[in-house]
C-alpha cells in the first residue's frame, strides 16, 4: 500500500497488516464536535507538552503518567484512530490504564512519534498548505466545522466544486485548496495583491507581529 503523502495520508505496517492514515474532512470530523476538534488541536500542538513527553520517555521503562502528557497523548491517539479505517491495535499506538498511565510498547509507536504523527494529519486535515489561507483553513478559537467544507465541495457550480458528497468526504485540506485555487482563481489574485501591498508598506512588520499575536491568543482561548 502506497499512501499519497501530497495529501497527508501516511501508512502504519505492523505484523504484515497496513492502516491507512487519511486526513479526510470525513475523519477529521470523527474526533468530535468543531469545539472538540480545535480543542483536541490544542492539546497536540502543546510545545511544551510534547517537551516534557520526550524527556519522560527517556528517563522511563515505557510508561509515562502526568495530566497535561496524557492529555496530549490521549488526543494525539484519538487524531490518530479518526483517521483510520480499522482499529488500531494498542500494540501499534500505545494506551491508558487507569486514566493516570500512558504505557506503550516495544516496537511500536513511541509517545514522541505518536504526537507527531497526530499533528501531520491535524495539519494536512485542518491547516493545508502553509501561506495558502484562500480556503479558510485555518482552525479558528470558536471550532473548526469539517462539514462546511464538504458542503462547499459538494455544492453545485459556480457556487461550490460540483463534487459528489463521497467524494468531498474524502478530500483533505491541500486538496480543498489546490481545488479552490483554480476555481476561483479571483480570490488568490486578491489576496496576493493584498499581500503585495502589506509587504510594501512600512506597517508590514507590525501588522505580521499583531497578527501573530491575535491567533497565539486564539491558540490559547481554544485550549
Amino acid at each position: 500500500m502506497r499512501p499519497f503523502t501530497r495529501i497527508g495520508e501516511a501508512v502504519i505496517s505492523k505484523d504484515g497488516c497496513d492502516y491507512l492514515l487519511r486526513p479526510s474532512f470525513l475523519n477529521i470530523s470523527r474526533i468530535g464536535n468543531p469545539s472538540e476538534i480545535v480543542r483536541v488541536f490544542s492539546y497536540v500542538f502543546d510545545s511544551y507538552n510534547l517537551s516534557c513527553i520526550r524527556y519522560a520517555a527517556d528517563k522511563v521503562n515505557n510508561k509515562i503518567s502526568g495530566d497535561c502528557m496524557i492529555l496530549s497523548l490521549y488526543s494525539s491517539l484519538r487524531v490518530i484512530q479518526s483517521c483510520c479505517d480499522k482499529r488500531l491495535p494498542e500494540s501499534i499506538t500505545g494506551n491508558l490504564t487507569n486514566l493516570k498511565m500512558w504505557q506503550w510498547q516495544s516496537g511500536g509507536i513511541t509517545p514522541n512519534d505518536l504526537v507527531i504523527l497526530a499533528r501531520h494529519l491535524l495539519h494536512f486535515g485542518m491547516i493545508g498548505e502553509e501561506g495558502d489561507r484562500s480556503s479558510e483553513g485555518d482552525a479558528e478559537s470558536d471550532g473548526f466545522d469539517p462539514m462546511k467544507f464538504i458542503a462547499f465541495a459538494s455544492s453545485p457550480h459556480p457556487h461550490g466544486f460540483g463534487k459528489t458528497m463521497a467524494d468531498a468526504e474524502q478530500m483533505t485540506m491541500v486538496q480543498f485548496q489546490a481545488i479552490y485555487e483554480k476555481a476561483f482563481p479571483e480570490v488568490k489574485a486578491a489576496k496576493d495583491k493584498e499581500l503585495a501591498e502589506f509587504d510594501a508598506s512600512d506597517k508590514f512588520d507590525e501588522m505580521a507581529s499583531i497578527m501573530a499575536e491575535l491567533e497565539a491568543q486564539n491558540g490559547r482561548s481554544a485550549g
